[in-house]
């Protein structure tokens, strides 16, 4: 079963990254214009900023300064490639984090999805995230304010991890890699705040929009080489 979902998984790498490539603008005008929302109206979205505030403060006044940090990322790391090892079947035999080194090893050839996932899957978001969905109103705010925690503890662990020598962005071909990653990495910021309650209509329908006027701006940009070649061919005709 493993070696199926694998090959499976390995047909889809480029067919991903053009996809990836597509949705790359839509998807980063989306996350500007939800943080715009979320700016505008800060009612509902109060806790996570300060979830995101409390981070960044004690990234400045302590975790920089610790290596408790470094073991945060290295597990986050370590079980997302378990996390997506797991859903493509490969069994995992050996998981390990320590601070500033990690190892996970599983039985099977593997796959790009699970070498990648670390760098865009926020896989510390999940808990409070599946929470949310059922936590009464009374700490829909202590859930929101560690959700923007982990996110903002994804986002910077992501920034210092992913460069051109990473292993696990060479292992499976740099140019791939870093066709797929930026538009997955947007891509998941913006599902994950899809995932809040009571904000899924308003990004989807954001996404929706920015997709829509994306599309029209890319049709307007090449109509007049469309006429240009068809006029042409009416000339040539001719």
């Amino acid at each position: 079963m493993s070696n199926a979902v694998n090959a499976l998984v390995g047909l889809l790498k480029w067919p991903m990254a053009l996809v990836m490539l597509v949705l790359l603008a839509p998807a980063l005008l989306t996350l500007g214009r939800v943080g715009w929302q979320m700016l505008a109206s800060p009612s509902p979205w109060w806790p996570l900023w300060a979830g995101t505030a409390v981070f960044a403060l004690l990234w400045a006044l302590w975790l920089r300064k610790t290596k408790t940090t470094n073991l945060l990322y290295t597990l986050e790391h370590e079980l997302t490639h378990a996390l997506f090892a797991v859903l493509t079947f490969n069994r995992v035999t050996d998981l390990n984090a320590r601070r500033g080194t990690g190892h996970m090893a599983y039985e099977g050839r593997g796959n790009w999805l699970v070498s990648l996932a670390p760098y865009f899957f926020p896989t510390f978001c999940l808990p409070p995230l599946l929470a949310l969905q059922f936590a009464v109103a009374a700490v829909q705010s202590w859930l929101l304010a560690m959700l923007g925690f982990a996110l903002a503890m994804h986002v910077h662990a992501t920034w210092h991890e992913t460069h051109s020598h990473q292993p696990d962005l060479l292992r499976h071909g740099r140019l791939a890699s870093w066709c797929i990653l930026p538009g997955a990495m947007t891509a998941a910021l913006v599902l994950v705040l899809a995932a809040v309650p009571g904000q899924s209509t308003r990004v989807w329908q954001t996404f929706s929009h920015t997709l829509d006027q994306t599309r029209r701006f890319v049709a307007h940009e090449l109509a007049p080489t469309g006429l240009w070649a068809k006029d042409k061919i009416v000339r040539l005709a001719r």
